[in-house]
């Protein structure tokens, strides 16, 4: 029975503790500096997502309410039609001609 076994090369590491610390510098100075400070800007960045969160998330309400006024106005406005609709229907059944009179609305 045949193993599949790879045998690979030990890497060389570029960079000892000692490389980094013969500048006479120690180790925090080259993690720190290497390192960008995106929390400043990272901070900032999330402030602004929550303020524009917060700013959809209003004008958000706001539509809602509006849709909820103007649900009102057309069931409303419905209503209103289907009335004049069955007053018009018993216009015609008695024969009130539309055009012999003058109405007003």
């Amino acid at each position: 029975m045949e193993e599949n076994v790879t045998h690979r090369k030990p890497q060389k590491r570029t960079y000892s503790l000692n490389d980094l610390t013969s500048n006479n510098s120690s180790i925090t100075e080259h993690t720190i500096l290497s390192l960008q400070n995106t929390s400043i800007d990272d901070s900032y960045y999330t402030k602004e997502l929550k303020e524009k969160i917060y700013l959809l998330h209003k004008e958000l309400e706001t539509a809602h309410l509006e849709i909820e006024i103007l649900n009102t106005e057309n069931t409303d406005l419905k209503r209103e039609l289907e009335k004049k609709n069955n007053t018009l229907q018993l216009y015609k059944k008695i024969g009130f001609d539309d055009n012999k009179y003058t109405h007003y609305t």
